[in-house]
């Protein structure tokens, strides 16, 4: 329990659904697929219905790189015709 009876304590739920995974991942059915594939999530079946680790996700996402922040080519608009 919080010393603090103001705070705000986030409970996240063991396992979700393959919709909320992709959401919480930021990826694609099939991403979401290969990756379970791979074994990079944890998931498994409650009768037919597919459940994906939570905690799998967070740690997944704690272990890549940040992406690099680019600046692009510094150009606006359209790009200048080469001559070939």
């Amino acid at each position: 329990m919080p010393d603090n009876p103001n705070s705000i304590v986030q409970i996240l739920p063991y396992a979700i659904r393959r919709k909320r995974a992709m959401e919480l991942a930021g990826v694609g059915s099939t991403e979401l697929q290969d990756r379970i594939n791979s074994g990079r999530y944890r998931s498994f079946l409650d009768g037919a219905l597919r459940y994906v680790v939570t905690q799998s996700i967070i740690d997944d996402q704690a272990n890549k790189p940040a992406a690099p922040l680019g600046r692009g080519s510094g150009r606006r608009g359209r790009p200048r015709k080469t001559h070939t």
